[in-house]
């Protein structure tokens, strides 16, 4: 391994280092709490480091939620890859399970997503990583236009609906289960006798009633 070889991949765990530490912070904080001096503090680098890897904490925010987005296209990939002859309805109804996992195992992910969704629009700043966020973001929605496409085309999906639509009007469904799931339960079990589980089922059925042909 050269010299420059062994530079980049220090500069490369120094990096991962630095994005571990702005998780910890960000996510036991809260991103408008957080300041770099406690990322510095937790990763153990100099501020000067931390600004030699990211410009600020937007950057730092970016690169979590590109490690969001990351997981949850790996969780799409794998229903993908498990039933590649899959109709289009029926990868549709796996996504949305995937996503329930990506909810519930990767919680803070999730929220880092939502977050991020609220503010891109007001404090975009053009950047390299967010551009990969963008991209990773727009590969797990045009997954999911792709599956009512394919639906509507095997016969699985009805052919009334338009795919981008259809598409972001499921997004918005999983992003209001996931607010649910992790927000609340507790009350809907106390206050209603209702398990979040058992919503889920009916939403399920809802969107098979909705799309089916």
């Amino acid at each position: 391994m050269s010299a420059k070889d062994r530079s980049d991949k220090a500069r490369g765990f120094r990096r991962e280092d630095i994005v571990d530490a702005a998780e910890r912070i960000f996510f036991s904080k809260g991103v408008a709490a957080a300041t770099m001096d406690d990322v510095a503090r937790e990763a153990e680098y100099t501020k000067k480091t931390l600004y030699a890897y990211f410009s600020g904490k937007d950057e730092l925010y970016d690169a979590i939620v590109l490690r969001g987005f990351e997981t949850l296209n790996r969780l799409f990939d794998q229903v993908v890859k498990e039933r590649p002859e899959a109709k289009g309805f029926d990868r549709l109804v796996s996504l949305g399970r995937a996503y329930i996992t990506f909810i519930v195992e990767h919680a803070a992910y999730f929220e880092a997503i939502a977050f991020y969704e609220s503010r891109r629009e007001k404090s975009a700043v053009p950047s390299e990583l967010a551009d990969a966020v963008e991209t990773e973001g727009n590969r797990s929605t045009e997954l999911l236009i792709g599956c009512v496409r394919k639906g509507i085309a095997d016969g699985s999906v009805s052919g009334e609906l338009d795919p981008v639509r259809t598409a972001f009007a499921l997004y918005a469904w999983m992003l209001g289960l996931g607010n649910l799931i992790l927000r609340k339960r507790s009350y809907i079990a106390r206050a209603f006798d209702c398990e979040v589980e058992d919503i889920v089922g009916e939403m399920f059925r809802l969107i098979t009633n909705g799309v089916s042909p």
